[in-house]
């Protein structure tokens, strides 16, 4: 995943670079998009690993709140930041969606590659 963001980050660099919008402001925002997507991730898999042992009703109460924490300090960082005008909007805010643009990615090859 970390991989798949990091190659989307650099082709929205690259659009950015295009349209001659590529500042230092946009780079910085697109890296700290990226890393905050790649560490919501991660987060992600932590929780899901810690919930797989306990049970169902807990696991499921367990993830519910790790993903309401994860998302409330997501907010938090962006609001402040975009508030303070700290980051580019779109720079930032678009790498958040890449994960979910690779997973897609990644489950279209493997059902192509089992229907082959």
């Amino acid at each position: 995943i970390a991989i798949g963001v990091s190659i989307l980050t650099a082709i929205m660099l690259l659009v950015f670079l295009i349209l001659k919008k590529l500042t230092f402001y946009v780079f910085l925002s697109a890296f700290i998009g990226a890393i905050l997507a790649i560490l919501n991730f991660f987060l992600l898999g932590l929780s899901l690993n810690k919930a797989v042992n306990k049970e169902a009703s807990n696991a499921k109460q367990y993830i519910q709140v790790s993903y309401s924490y994860r998302m409330i300090g997501l907010f938090i960082i962006l609001a402040i930041g975009l508030y303070l005008k700290l980051f580019n909007p779109v720079a930032i805010l678009l790498p958040l969606i890449f994960p979910r643009i690779v997973i897609s990615a990644i489950n279209f090859k493997r059902r192509r590659g089992i229907n082959e």
